[in-house]
């Protein structure tokens, strides 16, 4: 899951030679149509609940051994 989520910024950021949702967000203000606002108004917005779930997996990775219990009690 992990890797299909960097996968799919990875692939965002091809697309559109931009570095963040952020920037894309940018190039939205800046294009011809209301229909590619739109669109690249949306994909920023996948792009922000990709990196969320993105975060979530790493903390979850990062603290796997507090989550599952299997980490001795302190001292």
């Amino acid at each position: 899951m992990r890797a299909d989520l960097q996968e799919q910024i990875e692939s965002w950021q091809n697309e559109y030679a931009v570095e963040s949702s952020d920037e894309l967000r940018e190039m939205a203000a800046q294009v011809e149509t209301a229909a590619e606002t739109c669109e690249l108004r949306r994909v920023a917005n996948d792009w922000d609940i990709v990196q969320y779930r993105l975060r979530l997996i790493e903390d979850a990775i990062e603290h796997y051994s507090d989550y599952s219990g299997t980490a001795s009690a302190p001292a």
